[in-house]
């Protein structure tokens, strides 16, 4: 029985996703109950990470990208944190618009299943902080960087829908530096290299 939604907590993400209907970002109810706390999610952000070698060379990622739907998407979803927590890396980027994309930075879950921490978007249209309504944050346009938190997923908002503007990067490889970077991950060092 743990696994089934109080109707009060369902009915009222429901109610939510009913009112913000015409709301240009993306909304899904909570199918899972894990709820990470802010402190949580600070903890996976900053523990130790590291990826595979060829991350050094942005080429050799675009050589990786596959072609989905109108999109370019490359994924890296066996990423070890020291805490031995699995973590994956996501581009989407768009055949057509070069500041459409996204660069994902998720905690795996199993499966296909990530706890998206942080999402690196270009400059692809409006974005609106829906529980910001009213504020200056709640709508903007331009590069912005979603951030995980745990008044999101309370409501059954996505567990990243709040966002901030940016000036830290202008394409999809400065985006994923940024992730890299912000996300405390390390390249991979071979046995015969030593690091600089």
């Amino acid at each position: 029985m743990n696994n089934v939604i109080p109707f009060t907590v369902f009915y009222t993400s429901l109610k939510l996703v009913e009112t913000i209907k015409n709301c240009s970002d993306y909304i899904h109810i909570v199918l899972h109950m894990d709820v990470f706390s802010d402190d949580d999610i600070a903890i996976f952000i900053s523990e130790p990470k590291v990826v595979p070698a060829y991350f050094a060379d942005s080429s050799s990622i675009e050589k990786r990208f596959k072609d989905e739907r109108g999109h370019f998407v490359f994924k890296e979803d066996n990423i070890m944190g020291v805490f031995g927590d699995k973590f994956t890396l996501i581009i989407r980027r768009s055949k057509k618009d070069v500041f459409n994309f996204s660069v994902i930075f998720g905690l795996s879950r199993g499966g296909n299943d990530i706890f998206r921490l942080r999402r690196y978007n270009g400059d692809h249209g409006e974005h609106t902080n829906i529980l910001e309504k009213g504020t200056p944050d709640w709508k903007f346009e331009g590069f912005h960087i979603h951030k995980a938190t745990q008044r999101y997923q309370e409501l059954g908002i996505q567990e990243e829908g709040f966002a901030e503007k940016t000036n830290k990067y202008t394409d999809w490889k400065g985006a994923l530096k940024c992730a890299m970077s912000e996300n405390n991950c390390t390249i991979e060092v071979a046995p015969n290299q030593k690091r600089l």
